[in-house]
């Protein structure tokens, strides 16, 4: 993949955001995506060495369209200024198990996994199954290799107060408190050769596989 170009054409997409400009730059659009497809299904290759539930899926399955939904958005440019993709079981329609990554217009490779958008009842049972299980689902999130690739989780969305239903005093409730359960990394697509851009982004899905498995098991319980 040639990372230089693409994001030289995000970039332009990024300051010329209509449809006249990326009509005259199809042909480029087209090739970029091509080369895309073919990191993403490597990607997949690579992943399903640790999780071998994502074998079959395809390339296709898991590229997030360019073009923007704008129907309930005040932002009306209708294209992404990145490439991304989902990969999970479903490919991008996965969930919650799945993994992300995306080349975005400022020459960043971003990638990430966890629970992004959780419903109630979702946050519910991620946050009984911590309540239940903390030791280990620390041993997950403080991880010198997790914490290496990731920092930790991202904190950045909580409540100021408990949430509704858990002892004000039990020990997780640092992370209780979140609403979401999410980490990632940003890296520079400027220190990544093309050879090396399935590889990384392996590498650190793999770093994610444990809270995925976690996650995956606390939304199945009942």
């Amino acid at each position: 993949m040639n990372l230089r170009r693409l994001v030289k054409f995000l970039a332009g997409l990024k300051a010329h955001n209509r449809k006249s400009w990326f009509e005259t730059h199809r042909a480029e659009y087209e090739s970029l995506r091509a080369e895309f497809e073919e990191l993403v299904q490597e990607v997949i290759l690579r992943v399903a060495r640790f999780e071998p539930e994502v074998a079959s899926v395809t390339a296709r399955e898991c590229i997030y369209r360019i073009y923007r939904d704008v129907r309930f958005s005040k932002d009306k440019a209708p294209y992404k200024t990145n490439f991304g993709a989902g990969i999970g079981p479903a490919g991008k329609k996965g969930g919650h198990e799945s993994y992300y990554f995306h080349v975005d217009a400022g020459g960043n490779l971003l990638v990430a996994g966890g629970v992004y958008m959780p419903d109630g009842p979702q946050l519910l049972r991620i946050r009984r199954a911590i309540a239940d299980d903390t030791l280990r689902f620390e041993a997950i999130v403080k991880a010198p290799a997790f914490r290496r690739h990731f920092g930790g989780l991202n904190d950045e969305e909580r409540l100021k107060n408990p949430p509704r239903g858990f002892d004000c005093d039990h020990p997780a409730m640092e992370w209780l408190k979140l609403k979401r359960y999410i980490a990632w990394s940003e890296t520079p697509a400027s220190r990544l050769g093309g050879k090396n851009v399935a590889a990384h982004v392996a590498d650190e899905c793999k770093a994610l596989h444990p809270l995925a498995t976690w996650l995956r098991a606390a939304l199945d319980r009942p």
